[in-house]
């Protein structure tokens, strides 16, 4: 978590490679991280402008834009992705949560059990489709074979479900988890769209700080 290391390495690769799409897009990635919005949007189109085929780019654009609250946007880009490339694996669970704030559940169902494919991303988006569609037994069925599947490499993505299902003490729980485990999707953490029911909580800002990321 040593972000102004980060940041000199990532401000050195943009001067050695000022042109190349792959350290745009990493630079974004570092700046979605530390929420940096406007930052990661620009870093990410001219991105694209080098490679408009850029599926990854793409995809971290829909994300960057779901973060800032430009949610027809994040819908616009990550369907873009599924027609640069059908099989990238966590565009559908993306595109779903999308669909999810937008307030069209069936529809973010849909997606996932079409188009994704059998992994974590699919577990856990199911999990929070059936708890918004009122699905109880479904989504704890859901929750119990992701934490059985995948407890020892993405106990994060476990801190979700339960963060969008409203169950603070155990997101919490499993935060502290991810965190002792170095959870490498932790550090997006910040802005995430499953974690909102958790930004008002002290604990919440408390363990932002452990990270050395601003509120």
């Amino acid at each position: 978590w040593d972000w102004p290391a980060a940041q000199a390495e990532m401000k050195e690769a943009l001067r050695l490679a000022p042109r190349d799409p792959v350290v745009h897009l990493c630079a974004a990635r570092l700046a979605t991280a530390l929420g940096r919005w406007d930052e990661a949007i620009g870093l990410l189109t001219s991105a694209l402008a080098r490679d408009p085929l850029y599926a990854a780019a793409m995809n971290s654009l829909s994300e960057v834009y779901a973060r800032a609250g430009r949610l027809a946007e994040a819908e616009a880009a990550e369907r873009r992705v599924l027609e640069i490339s059908p099989t990238y694996a966590s565009a559908p669970s993306n595109l779903a949560l999308v669909l999810l704030v937008l307030g069209r559940p069936e529809e973010a169902l849909n997606v996932v059990t079409t188009l994704q494919r059998a992994t974590v991303d699919r577990a856990q988006a199911l999990t929070i489709i059936y708890h918004a569609l009122g699905r109880k037994a479904d989504s704890d069925g859901q929750l119990a074979a992701l934490i059985r599947q995948y407890a020892e490499e993405d106990a994060f993505e476990i801190a979700e479900v339960y963060a969008y299902r409203g169950e603070a003490n155990e997101a919490f729980r499993w935060l502290d988890r991810a965190f002792r485990q170095k959870d490498s999707g932790l550090y997006f953490i910040k802005g995430d769209l499953l974690m909102r029911n958790l930004e008002r909580e002290p604990r919440y800002r408390s363990f932002l700080h452990a990270m050395t990321i601003p509120d």
